[in-house]
């Protein structure tokens, strides 16, 4: 292999490595919520959907990213990862097919809804002795939303949309 011909491939290398999208941190203080516009202030709740095209949009709690979801239901082929922030290590971007979620009196979210997530390092049982409460996975934090969906699709219609790009996640066991 000559060398110009490895600087071309390590150039392409390069280049499709960068086009994977990624989280990026969160300006807690700073970022909008693309969904309600409030300013993402709590480190525990932010979220994010990346797009394929690379685009992110910062969402301050897991319900108003639910909320996004389901009102934007044609966003679903053009989305590429959801992410939550785990309640547990705040600032810290997780997976949303990594997460479970509990929806807790004692966990006051910027929205309102009571939810935190949780990643696989964390069990339910160690989940439900930093807050009371009711353990869900994201199809049923989907159905506990309460936005009236847009432009005249159904929430089963959001939901199941998002899980046909995105997987179907299902709560993880202890």
């Amino acid at each position: 292999m000559t060398t110009r011909t490895a600087l071309l491939v390590a150039l392409g290398l390069v280049v499709l490595a960068g086009c994977q999208p990624e989280p990026r941190a969160i300006r807690y203080g700073e970022d909008v919520g693309a969904h309600c516009k409030m300013t993402v202030s709590d480190a525990r709740f932010g979220s994010e959907l990346l797009t394929t095209t690379g685009k992110t949009h910062v969402f301050d709690s897991v319900e108003c990213l639910a909320n996004y979801v389901l009102a934007h239901p044609e966003l679903a082929d053009q989305t590429h990862s959801l992410w939550v922030t785990a309640y547990d290590a705040p600032g810290e971007l997780i997976p949303l097919d990594s997460a479970f979620f509990v929806r807790s009196p004692q966990v006051q979210s910027p929205m309102g809804g009571g939810l935190a997530a949780f990643g696989t390092g964390t069990t339910h049982e160690a989940a439900l002795g930093q807050v009371e409460g009711e353990v869900l996975d994201w199809a049923e934090v989907l159905e506990l939303t309460d936005q009236p969906i847009q432009r005249g699709a159904g929430r089963a219609q959001a939901a199941s949309s998002m899980h046909a790009v995105l997987g179907d996640p299902a709560g993880h066991q202890a």
